[in-house]
């Protein structure tokens, strides 16, 4: 079976998450990549599958307002700058929470 098998550690301090790291890897178990030179053999669900690791992906932790601040003094105050939750254009779902936003941003 194939799939991404993904977790993450989260670094806090004090009770706040200063980052988040996103480890990952993908089976590889029946594909020609089973032979690779770095591929592992990980336990799931019990059987031992050929994975292969992916690169791991930091990620730091902002507010909506913080993060958009700093884009702005980036980009500049005149830069198109549109914030997407979780990739949707318009929500207008009652009592929606996004798991993350999309800054989409266009320096003039």
């Amino acid at each position: 079976s194939s799939g991404i098998n993904a977790e993450y550690g989260v670094t806090d301090e004090k009770g706040e998450v200063l980052s988040l790291v996103f480890k990952s890897d993908i089976c590889v178990t029946g594909t020609d990549l089973e032979r690779d030179a770095d591929v592992c053999m990980k336990d799931k669900d019990g059987m031992m599958v050929a994975t292969l690791p992916l690169n791991n992906i930091t990620c730091f932790p902002h507010t909506l307002e913080g993060f958009t601040g700093l884009l702005r003094s980036v980009f500049g105050e005149g830069a198109s700058h549109r914030v997407l939750p979780d990739f949707k254009e318009d929500v207008k779902e009652e009592g929606f929470v996004p798991n993350f936003w999309v800054h989409a941003i266009v320096k003039d």
